[in-house]
């Protein structure tokens, strides 16, 4: 029977050396979330070639077990190739739902400039659920402030401090989740520090050790996630 061809790791390698950090970090917690179950070969993989100085196939194929077929080690390669796409594209929505929101902020400050605080709050208001959606926390604080900006020039002044009050409460809602977003993310950051400095435990006595340097259950204590990337987060640090 004809063994089938070699995946062509040096194409994936080169992509995951083309990453930027933030790119790379992003992949492994798209990973944990969109494929769980094979979450395990998809890091092992993407850490190996991460790790590479200088392209070796033969580093690739003892991480694998020597009884596999090439299909399965191809299989491996084309799985990772295909989640990394679908990370970068998703990662790359992220950056440009951003750029959309800032244009808005930018049109909304030429509008009320001018004038046309109308359409200004026309375009805050589809503005904030678009930041909503997709949780840009520090955009909605812009925009809420856009917001108590134009309370006086649509809202009769014996309903401005009603308004205002709503306004205030959202504002204390946004900062209460990018709190608890710093909590997890520190709590992250640090774990994720540690088993990169601490990966070699040869002893009960390491592993102690390392466990008492990862712990979070300080900050963990009682913290419930309060956006996505927040559950994201706890999902890495349990």
């Amino acid at each position: 029977m004809k063994n089938p061809a070699k995946f062509n790791f040096l194409s994936l390698f080169k992509l995951v050396k083309s990453m930027s950090m933030s790119e790379r970090i992003y992949f492994k917690k798209f990973a944990s979330v969109n494929s769980p179950i094979e979450e395990g070969e998809f890091v092992k993989l993407f850490i190996l070639l991460e790790g590479m100085k200088v392209f070796d196939r033969q580093k690739i194929e003892d991480i694998f077990d020597v009884n596999k077929q090439r299909s399965k080690i191809n299989q491996a390669g084309l799985s990772l190739n295909y989640q990394l796409l679908g990370a970068m594209r998703a990662y790359n929505s992220h950056i440009s739902i951003d750029t959309e929101l800032k244009d808005s902020l930018r049109d909304m400050e030429l509008l009320y400039i001018k004038g046309h605080y109308v359409q200004c709050k026309k375009l805050l208001e589809k503005a904030k659920k678009k930041a909503s959606r997709y949780e840009r926390l520090d955009r909605i604080i812009e925009l809420l402030e856009w917001e108590r900006k134009l309370v006086s020039k649509y809202i009769g002044i014996e309903h401005q401090a009603m308004f205002m009050r709503k306004i205030f409460d959202d504002l204390g809602e946004v900062l209460e989740k990018k709190l608890n977003l710093y909590q997890l993310e520190l709590c992250f950051n640090v774990k994720y520090s540690m088993i990169k400095r601490y990966n070699m435990i040869r002893s009960e006595e390491d592993l102690q050790r390392w466990k008492k340097l990862t712990d979070t259950s300080v900050v963990l204590d009682g913290l419930i996630p309060l956006t996505f990337m927040g559950e994201i987060y706890q999902h890495f640090i349990n």
